[in-house]
């Protein structure tokens, strides 16, 4: 009964402590940073980037509603096609294929539930023993290879079920919605404040977070000028800068960054060291008054 409630109740209890806090900051005589059109265009601008941000991600999702399919598809596919060869050429063993093919379904649902065990791949693995069973028979070489397809889609459909049980939420993408949160959050809890506090907390923090955006967005168009896709260049960018490591797609948890060319890898390496080295201790590099000193 929690698990059905527990976002709300996590953010009621988020919020409870917000307010508290709030409260407290008001009490000692914080007001807060008065309200102006640019702190709104701000919150309205983080919403829209977390928006794009999760729209990025929803390509590696739509792969968990074909894959329940796929999965049936491919189990019906190979009893259907094993029993009309039992019946011509009488291979394979059907009591052992049904029940191989039973143990795929049942060991897969213990692993959806487990989280941590890969009991199906390896029930997957042993349907070969049952192909190989035709190819001592009389069974045409082409009946075969149409099973060793079925084998390997299943085997696809099922290594696509555990990685998207693994990755809850792209780590790139949760770092990047879960920075821009406290950020908006933590301004909102110092509004209304006057004279020269205002200057200094508004000036920093839109200094940060306009160069932050830019710097994404300067390393995802650099990225798509190579030739590399929005989704995959924009992941890429965020994954680098915040050194989280894997991406989307081929770049993903179940990918690495040696497919890429030399000049996206050099794209991501200076997006490293910018993220590495703090992206403002980076730009501090390319002003002029710095190198005067």
């Amino acid at each position: 009964m929690f698990g059905s409630y527990r976002v709300a109740v996590e953010t009621l209890a988020i919020v409870a402590v917000l307010v508290a806090i709030r409260a407290v900051i008001w009490n000692v005589g914080v007001t807060g940073m008065s309200t102006t059109p640019l702190a709104s265009s701000i919150i309205g601008g983080g919403v829209f980037v977390m928006g794009l941000v999760v729209a990025g991600t929803l390509s590696d999702y739509r792969d968990a509603e074909r894959a329940p399919t796929d999965i049936a598809a491919s189990l019906y596919a190979l009893l259907r096609e094993g029993e009309a060869m039992n019946q011509i050429w009488g291979k394979p063993d059907l009591t052992v294929l049904r029940n191989r093919l039973i143990a795929v379904v049942t060991n897969l649902r213990s692993d959806i539930n487990a989280g941590n065990t890969r009991d199906c791949q390896e029930a997957v693995e042993e349907l070969s023993v049952s192909l190989l069973e035709l190819e001592d028979s009389d069974v045409p070489a082409n009946y075969i290879v149409r099973l060793r397809a079925e084998q390997a889609s299943l085997r696809k459909a099922t290594l696509r079920m555990y990685h998207i049980q693994r990755e809850a939420f792209l780590p790139s993408a949760k770092a990047m919605i879960t920075s821009l949160v406290l950020i908006i959050l933590v301004m909102l809890m110092f509004t209304d404040m006057g004279g020269q506090l205002e200057s200094l907390v508004t000036l920093g923090f839109l200094a940060f977070f306009f160069v932050y955006l830019a710097s994404i967005i300067g390393t995802t168009l650099l990225l798509l000028g190579t030739g590399m896709d929005l989704n995959h260049a924009l992941s890429a960018a965020v994954a680098c800068i915040n050194n989280l490591g894997p991406g989307l797609g081929v770049i993903g948890p179940a990918g690495n960054y040696s497919s890429l060319t030399d000049g996206q890898k050099w794209i991501c390496m200076f997006a490293m060291l910018l993220g590495r080295l703090e992206i403002m201790s980076v730009l501090v590099l390319f002003t002029r008054s710095f190198w005067r000193k």
